[in-house]
């Protein structure tokens, strides 16, 4: 009786695994199927268009290959060959605008040529911080540079400004004669557009500069002064135009 029962139970398990056999082999012909026809679909959607290594077609352009896929290049890792500039280096790779900057370099990147080094006292602790302008890949179109203020305290450095200023023929960045926490107070300048420029002044909130206040500074063709707002202000005006144009 035992044998029976035993028979019957292997019997059944056989069954099983026979009918899951089935199952997983149709599945990999379905997913095989499916994709020789979508490799066939892109193949016929982008023949002719300059794509591959095939033959010249009568529109005088390269015929495409069956199915071209995308191979993401690999991100460069710019170099540091001057071993002073490398803890700052270091430190600035914490800031997630400089890394999404760092992206764009091409291979022969180095940081002797990617970043520019002042250095002022901005506590009177007769420790000079530094302030470090980005170049190249830093800046944009209105002449706007990333900007980084570092300080060294116990042999260490650490961020405690990552913000943006116009860097053009003279990098703007003054230091203030009035200070707040012990540290100087900061007026930094930056385009907004080639009409309007933004000035920031920046105060040290214990543990890093926070924009305090901040003024607009716009040009019209018809004044022949330039007209001064409050950031707050020219936002409103930003947003009454968009609603006007909608």
């Amino acid at each position: 009786m035992r044998m029976r029962i035993f028979r019957m139970a292997l019997c059944l398990i056989c069954f099983c695994v026979g009918i899951l056999g089935v199952y997983l082999g149709s599945r990999f012909l379905t997913d095989q199927f499916e994709i020789s026809s979508l490799e066939k679909i892109v193949a016929d959607d982008f023949s002719g268009i300059g794509y591959g290594t095939g033959s010249a077609s009568g529109n005088g352009l390269r015929a495409a290959e069956p199915f071209v896929r995308f191979v993401p290049r690999k991100l460069i890792t710019p170099t540091c060959s001057d071993k002073k500039i490398l803890p700052i280096w270091n430190e600035l790779k914490k800031d997630s605008e400089f890394i999404d900057q760092v992206e764009t370099f091409d291979e022969n990147a180095d940081c002797t040529n990617r970043i520019e080094i002042d250095e002022v006292d901005l506590n009177r602790d007769s420790r000079r911080e530094y302030i470090v302008w980005g170049r190249y890949n830093f800046c944009g179109g209105t002449g706007n540079c990333s900007l980084w203020v570092l300080e060294k305290r116990r042999g260490k450095l650490r961020m405690i400004l990552s913000s943006g200023g116009y860097y053009g023929e003279s990098k703007w960045f003054e230091v203030k004669k009035r200070s707040t926490n012990g540290f100087r107070d900061l007026l930094i300048k930056g385009h907004f557009t080639a009409a309007e420029t933004h000035y920031g002044r920046y105060k040290y909130y214990g543990r890093k500069y926070v924009e305090s206040d901040c003024k607009m500074e716009i040009y019209s063709s018809n004044a022949i002064e330039p007209q001064f707002i409050s950031c707050r202000e020219h936002e409103r005006r930003i947003n009454s135009e968009i609603i006007n144009s909608n």
